[in-house]
């Protein structure tokens, strides 16, 4: 976002201006250290390598998604040893996004 402000800008509010788009998300879950999916840990060596993967992001039957190359920018674990853990990844995606149906 650029500032627009100018001396006509109503009251003295700033006004702002797009000027690139992005779209970044977060997702949460649960560390389930007897599933075979992707974990937390995968996404972190994605993380440090640099590596690009595909993020899909959408609510439920019927609705629209959002899909696109992507990049993980940070990965944060909390919980106790000897318990279930949770997890946040922060997501970046590059280029423009495309959409679909669930």
């Amino acid at each position: 976002m650029a500032e627009g402000t100018t001396g006509e800008s109503t009251n003295q509010w700033k006004e702002w201006v797009p000027m690139y788009k992005g779209m970044e998300f977060s997702m949460d879950g649960l560390v389930d250290p007897a599933s075979a999916d992707e974990t937390p840990y995968e996404a972190i060596a994605k993380l440090i390598a640099g590596t690009k993967c595909t993020a899909y992001y959408g609510g439920g039957t019927g609705d629209t998604y959002y899909s696109g190359d992507a990049y993980i920018r940070h990965v944060h674990i909390d919980g106790p040893y000897d318990d279930l853990k949770s997890y946040t990844l922060d997501i970046v995606v590059t280029g423009e996004p495309s959409t679909g149906t669930i």
